[in-house]
């Protein structure tokens, strides 16, 4: 090896002792807020349903973007659990998106999607 070859080597090595354990911190205090944000979230997808079931969908559509903003707060540590089920929430999360951006929403397709995505997110919540 390089005197080159040792430096940069060096160079990278100290520069990940140095990011690692801010990475590391992060994620564990990401998962340790998972069951209150999941907990958070499922309050928000009970009000969007309340407004889906009474056929109010611009407080639905509004409360759904209020899922998204929360969702992208906390996502990561949803993430970090679990990965299949955070694409699988996910998945819900744009269907149901897509589903209160048509003209004559189908209530009872959003619901089902409101179900599967609650049983979701309830499992991070221990529920």
């Amino acid at each position: 090896m390089t005197l080159r070859a040792l430096r940069v080597f060096l160079a990278a090595s100290a520069a990940l002792l140095l990011i690692l354990p801010s990475v590391l911190v992060t994620s564990a205090q990401s998962t340790d807020d998972v069951p209150a944000n999941a907990v958070r979230l499922l309050s928000v997808v009970s009000q969007v349903s309340d407004a889906v079931d009474a056929g109010d969908w611009a407080t639905a559509r509004s409360g759904w973007n209020d899922f998204d903003n929360l969702w992208q707060e906390v996502e990561d540590g949803f993430r970090a659990i679990s990965r299949d089920s955070y694409r699988a929430i996910e998945d819900h999360q744009g269907t149901i998106r897509g589903l209160l951006r048509e003209d004559a929403p189908d209530a009872g397709r959003i619901n089902s999607e409101i179900t599967s995505i609650r049983s979701l997110i309830a499992t991070f919540a221990g529920l």
